[in-house]
């Protein structure tokens, strides 16, 4: 992906600073515990759009025409979200980083098409679940137009063999045929974006220019590291499940690993069991949020809420201790991911009727 910033020169900390007093800013933004809570009491979607119109939503939701659906309130949450990530990135010191997170957008509609087309959905049920907002802010809806105009999984696939996703697209295909199961392209697309972003991490490390108070690497590593264990972890152990050949599996791992090292992603590979070889976590930070008992994909799904849940903690952190960092940058992208994730779990609970607790059970506070 290209850049669509101008880069400014290490030396000037203009944007620096003023891209701190718009995080901090959009924090301010932030919904609170008890304006979740006023939106969980919605009665119907009609009531929800209402009450978001009076919160930072109220452009987003406008747009969404009636009759409303949880689908189409989600998209409208994922474009505030995209935008607030791309006035982000036109301010960030250090856009390249900001803007290969930006990639997510791109890769779960590219899922989404390459999932879909795989189950033989048509286009008009695909496009439902496809919102080009995101692309459309940086003037790359080509990739995902041509994408989800292909008549076929095999046609998509060529058109994206020649996209910065080309080499993990190709290689999920070649999954997919092995195991017959769609959600393999989700591996193997975010494998594209995290090897985009520790490729970009990896260059500001090698940067000579460090921020205020210490190198700006250093400061985004919490959050970083964070992520890429996370898609190494549950890369290795749904490819496990999913019966693919070790080879493939060691594939999938990016490199430099951070807390879980390379021999313990080795191990958990080798470990014929799925069940003991999470158990490899137990050497690390990361020990208590191993689930127990059988690993299947439930626990699975609960394994990378407990990665979630950490990489919250450290976005909150980042507004007390790395002030004039590119990591509050990163930060309040992270935790506007939790409101939108917040914000989808209310629009979902509402339009089924699970009542105020069962909907406020599933929250996770944001500020």
């Amino acid at each position: 992906m290209s850049s669509w910033v101008k880069n400014l020169p290490p030396e000037d900390s203009g944007d620096q600073v003023y891209s701190v007093v718009k995080s901090f800013a959009a924090k301010g933004t932030l919904l609170l515990k008890s304006a979740l809570e006023g939106l969980a009491e919605a009665k119907d979607l009609d009531d929800l759009v209402t009450r978001l119109r009076a919160t930072v939503y109220n452009e987003p939701v406008t747009r969404v025409e009636k009759p409303y659906t949880t689908t189409k309130l989600e998209m409208a949450f994922r474009e505030h979200l995209a935008s607030t990530h791309h006035s982000l990135a036109a301010v960030a010191p250090f856009p390249a980083l900001i803007e290969a997170y930006y990639l997510k957008y791109i890769t779960s509609n590219l899922k989404t098409i390459l999932k879909g087309k795989a189950l033989d959905k048509d286009h008009d049920d695909l496009s439902r679940h496809v919102n080009l907002f995101p692309e459309q802010l940086i003037g790359r809806r080509d990739i995902v137009v041509r994408a989800l105009s292909s008549n076929q999984l095999s046609e998509a696939v060529n058109f994206l063999r020649e996209s910065e996703f080309g080499d993990e697209v190709d290689a999920g295909y070649k999954a997919y045929r092995e195991t017959e199961r769609p959600q393999v392209f989700d591996v193997y697309l975010d494998k594209a974006l995290y090897t985009r972003i520790v490729n970009e991490y990896s260059l500001l490390k090698k940067s000579e220019f460090s921020g205020l108070g210490g190198s700006e690497a250093g400061k985004v590593r919490s959050i970083l590291a964070v992520d890429l264990d996370r898609y190494n972890v549950l890369a290795v152990l749904r490819a496990k499940l999913w019966d693919l050949e070790p080879s493939s599996i060691r594939s999938l791992i990016i490199e430099p690993t951070f807390q879980v090292s390379q021999d313990i992603l080795r191990r958990m590979i080798e470990i014929e069991s799925t069940t003991e070889a999470v158990k490899q976590l137990a050497a690390t930070e990361y020990r208590q949020i191993v689930p127990s008992g059988e690993l299947d994909e439930a626990a699975v799904g609960s394994l990378e809420d407990g990665f979630n849940s950490i990489t919250y903690r450290r976005a909150r952190a980042t507004f007390l201790w790395d002030v004039f960092s590119v990591s509050v940058v990163l930060g309040i992208i992270k935790l506007k991911e939790l409101e939108e994730r917040n914000l989808a779990a209310i629009a979902f609970g509402v339009d089924a009727r699970i009542g105020f607790q069962g909907i406020v059970s599933k929250l996770t506070s944001v500020r």
